[in-house]
């Protein structure tokens, strides 16, 4: 079963495993599979990632073709949940920027609807009257907020972009 999974890369997988088998016993003890692991590329570099596989590896063991097969297919699928929960995050904040980006643009129909009342409150009032001036303040403290909003629009669009390129969704 470990064989069939492997059929497509099998002959380079045994090629690479007797390069690495330098007593040529067909065994690979710790230090020849961590030896075979850095030709594969897969090095652990965080913290956990380097307990995982430790935890695959045992230091006394000697490991045999198929043993070697099976702990390919574990480090395999350790790296397949690392990069699932990579995205999965990405997602999870591009969700959580796209829901304040909803919430930004409710606000907005909003603000714009107190804008145009306030504009028109303003038209139809005399000029110079206590009444207009409150109003004029009231529309320029809401204009203040409407620009200060499309600042932050435009800072959550860039971490939407930088979301993005972490996800490998687009080039940065």
């Amino acid at each position: 079963d470990n064989f069939a999974s492997f059929r497509t890369e099998i002959i380079q997988l045994d090629k690479l495993f007797r390069h690495v088998d330098e007593d040529d016993n067909n065994a690979l003890d710790c230090e020849e599979v961590n030896k075979l692991f850095g030709e594969l590329g897969v090095i652990p570099q965080s913290l956990m990632e380097k307990r995982k596989v430790l935890g695959m590896v045992h230091e006394s063991a000697s490991y045999d073709f198929n043993q070697f097969l099976k702990l390919v297919s574990q480090i395999r699928a350790m790296y397949t949940m690392q990069e699932d929960a990579q995205l999965r995050s990405s997602f999870m904040r591009m969700a959580a920027i796209n829901a304040l980006s909803q919430q930004s643009k409710e606000r907005r129909a909003k603000r714009r609807l107190k804008m145009s009342n306030l504009w028109y409150a303003m038209e139809e009032g005399d000029e110079g009257t206590d009444e207009q001036k409150y109003l004029e303040r009231q529309l320029d403290e809401e204009l203040l907020k409407q620009e200060s909003e499309e600042c932050q629009q435009l800072i959550n669009i860039k971490q939407l972009l930088v979301l993005l390129a972490e996800a490998a969704i687009i080039e940065p």
